[in-house]
């Protein structure tokens, strides 16, 4: 500042040395410095401060603080101040070469665009702390979290922890393992569901190895392998084929059961696979329990995929470690039981496999299958044993000398039988062959006595009493007439029963018509036959059967009709 005459004219003022301000200094111009500028204030307690604003209110201030008494340096503290109401004003912005990175507020600090905060040097650490009382909701934070203006969508990331390290001396970075949140679905208001994913590297590839997912569950990329564990499993098991090895010492709690407590609340109940072709699988357990709702279910089913003969197999082994072993073990069982009426359980049927002989060299077994008998009781109803000789197998068919034993089909006999007596159907074969000018006159079959054809019913040469019910089966005509005349031929079928005077007939069943066998010299209709039929009597009736020619009929007393009737006899009705 000059004088020149009475005004007065502002200039720049330049100093060739060190000033000392001695007194607060307010500069309400821009200031330049060519050289380093030092704000020292060499007294105690003298907390030198540089303000920057516009005025003690609206300003920042810079401060050097002393420590108490003293003139040595303890903190540099940066403080803004602002009349301002509006939020976050009196903030911090960072810029590197003009562009913001880093800017505090009343929030927090934030860093923009690819910047990185990183902490570098010996035991480096970033912590945050929480100074709230600690509680089910307190505790420090890191906070990942992605926003580009739109809904997050399937699949998008959320955020990622990544771990580093060098692979050479020259501070080449690679990536060893990486844990991140997944969406899984878009969000929107009533869906935030994300997956948490575990990535490991292994060589140069990196791999999901965990995956902890929105439902609960946990999905391992490989083999799981719990050393020293205790502690609840609880919850579903599923997934593919895999292994399970090592050795379990104590059962721990499962469902909340005591230790080793095995009951029907330990449940897994979507285990699809357990162990690998070519492995063993032990299960000590008592009782393998399998429950189902579902019709037909549950099932037990062997499958064997071999390009061989061999077959899958279900084995009953009984070890005994003392070798006790004798006539009448049983080696395995299967039972089938229901209930009854009053709903109690009940062996209905069993198959039981046992040892008959167990002498070294000798050895036999038996195979016995039983059912309920009438009472509730069980009785074994076949039972085959290996027999007192090489290629001998001995059967026992029924139980009690009232059982009966139905053979649908036949029985071919390559042996003898011994004992006892046969009850059941038997095929009888009757001749009735007669000569006679019957014309068309009904006529009776000589059941009885051949060649005595009679046109009445009650003549002893044509009835015959059965001692059994039956039935007629099939009726086979041949002839040798003088004169063939092309007609048919009514048969018919008639009893009297046991308690009836033999005056009179009742016939069973409708007529049965066919041709006349015709008489060429080669034709296979020179045999008649009714085929299989079904005419019915019962023990005690007296059985006749008839013939009618339907239009000439034989008219030469030597014309021959040859006759086969075949009946079927339930031999079940005698009594002895």
């Amino acid at each position: 500042m000059k004088w020149i005459g009475q005004h007065i004219f502002d200039s720049i003022a330049k100093f060739r040395n060190t000033v000392d301000f001695l007194e607060t200094v307010d500069f309400s111009k821009a200031v330049n410095f060519s050289e380093d500028v030092a704000f020292y204030q060499p007294t105690n307690d003298g907390n030198p401060t540089i303000s920057l604003g516009s005025s003690a209110t609206n300003r920042l201030e810079i401060k050097s603080t002393y420590n108490s008494g003293t003139q040595l340096l303890c903190d540099v503290d940066f403080t803004t101040y602002t009349t301002s109401s509006t939020s976050n004003d009196g903030r911090f912005n960072w810029y590197v070469d003009e562009v913001l990175l880093s800017t505090m507020n009343d929030s927090g600090l934030f860093i923009y665009g690819s910047g990185v905060v990183s902490a570098s040097g010996d035991n480096a650490t970033i912590t945050a702390t929480d100074t709230r009382a600690s509680s089910t909701t307190q505790g420090g934070k890191l906070r990942l979290r992605s926003n580009d203006g739109a809904v997050m969508g399937d699949n998008h990331r959320l955020g990622v922890i990544e771990f580093y390290g060098a692979e050479d001396t020259s501070s080449t970075y690679s990536i060893g393992a990486r844990i991140q949140a997944i969406c899984r679905d878009a969000w929107d208001g009533s869906n935030n569901d994300a997956d948490l994913e575990f990535y490991t590297t292994n060589g140069t590839t990196e791999a999901l190895t965990l995956t902890l997912n929105a439902d609960g569950g946990a999905r391992f990329g490989g083999p799981v392998q719990a050393s020293g564990f205790t502690g609840d499993v609880t919850g579903n098991v599923s997934g593919s084929s895999g292994s399970c090895t090592g050795q379990a010492a104590t059962v721990a709690t499962i469902a909340g059961l005591a230790p080793n407590t095995a009951t029907a609340q330990a449940t897994q109940p979507n285990i699809e696979s357990i162990g690998t072709d070519g492995d063993t699988l032990t299960i000590l357990s008592d009782q393998l329990h399998m429950s189902n709702t579902t019709a037909s279910m549950p099932t037990v089913k062997l499958t064997n995929t071999a390009d061989d003969d061999a077959s899958s197999e279900l084995v009953f082994e009984k070890l005994r470690d003392d070798n006790g072993v004798a006539t009448g073990q049983n080696l395995g069982a299967i039972w089938f039981r229901g209930q009854d009426l009053g709903g109690n359980t009940e062996d209905y049927a069993y198959i039981i496999g046992e040892i008959d002989v167990s002498l070294h060299g000798q050895e036999s077994g038996q195979l016995k299958l039983g059912v309920a008998n009438h009472d509730g009781g069980n009785g074994n109803g076949l039972i085959l044993t290996g027999g007192s000789e090489n290629d001998e197998v001995d059967v026992t068919l029924g139980l009690g000398a009232n059982s009966v034993v139905t053979i649908p089909g036949n029985i071919n006999v390559a042996g003898n039988v011994t004992t006892g007596a046969w009850r059941g159907k038997q095929i009888q074969v009757i001749s009735a062959n007669f000569k006679d000018n019957q014309g068309t006159t009904e006529t009776f079959l000589p059941l009885s006595a051949q060649p005595e054809e009679k046109t009445g019913f009650a003549n002893e040469q044509t009835l015959l009493l059965m001692p059994t019910g039956g039935n007629v089966k099939e009726i086979i005509v041949r002839a040798n007439y003088n004169t063939y005349t092309s007609e048919n031929i009514v048969l018919k079928v008639y009893t009297r029963a046991a308690n009836k005077k033999i005056n009179n007939k009742t016939q069973i069943g409708s007529d049965i018509t066919i041709a006349a066998p015709t008489q060429n010299t080669t034709d296979s209709n020179n045999t008649r036959s009714t085929g299989e039929i079904t005419h019915a009597y019962v023990a005690g009736d007296v059985l006749a059967i008839s013939m009618t020619h339907q239009s000439t009929g034989p008219t030469n007393a030597n014309d021959r009709t040859y006759v086969t009737v075949v009946l079927e006899n339930d031999l079940s009705d005698l009594g002895y």
